[in-house]
């Protein structure tokens, strides 16, 4: 937990979860690297969350977990149900592959949940979303306050590559060889009604 703080150029490998923020404001994380995590890697679900910069990390290999189910999100931002909200981050330049779940919790390479606003995800690159089970590379919920900005990544080997349900602008993707679509814009349980949503350029 805090505010106005970097992270920066440090290996984290193993545990449960790689590394999980509770709350806080203005936290910079960039040039690190999270790997071989029993679960997922970088996890932003305990608590509000503000003006992050999430940029140049390497984060593979994870849900690793042999006892039980597991999920291996790549970065998890914001809360199911929008108990808790992520909002105004700068997600980009990070590489995120060989992300494995064994459960319906999936694992994506990055999920923003349900009310999370205003953040922008580009120039990631992400493949291997589908280990184990098959979710997106990049899965987008909306329903907040704002729009999530989608742009500019280059995935392949997701499940689908991108997964929208509302309030989003999707554009300047590179998409290949995803194993059940592209682009997906569907209802979510959470999110139970598309709008919104520019899909344009990819």
């Amino acid at each position: 937990s805090g505010s106005y703080f970097t992270i920066q150029g440090l290996h984290f490998q193993g545990g449960d979860l790689g590394v999980r923020v509770l709350v806080g404001n203005h936290i910079t994380f960039t040039d690190n690297e999270i790997y071989e995590t029993g679960n997922n890697a970088l996890s932003m679900n305990s608590g509000n969350t503000d003006s992050f910069i999430i940029r140049n990390n390497h984060i593979h290999n994870t849900g690793l977990r042999t006892v039980g189910s597991t999920e291996g999100e790549g970065m998890y931002v914001g809360c199911n149900y929008a108990n808790c909200i992520a909002s105004n981050y700068l997600i980009e330049g990070n590489y995120i592959h060989h992300t494995r779940g064994t459960s319906a919790g999936g694992n994506d390479g990055i999920e923003v949940k349900t009310g999370s606003y205003n953040n922008i995800i580009r120039n990631n690159v992400i493949h291997d979303t589908n280990i184990g089970q098959q979710f997106p590379c990049i899965f987008v919920y909306g329903g907040g306050a704002g729009l999530n900005t989608v742009e500019g990544n280059a995935m392949w080997n997701c499940g689908e590559a991108i997964q929208v349900a509302a309030d989003a602008i999707i554009r300047n993707n590179l998409i290949l060889n995803s194993s059940i679509q592209g682009i997906t814009a569907a209802p979510h349980g959470q999110v139970p009604t598309i709008k919104n949503v520019t899909i344009v350029n990819n």
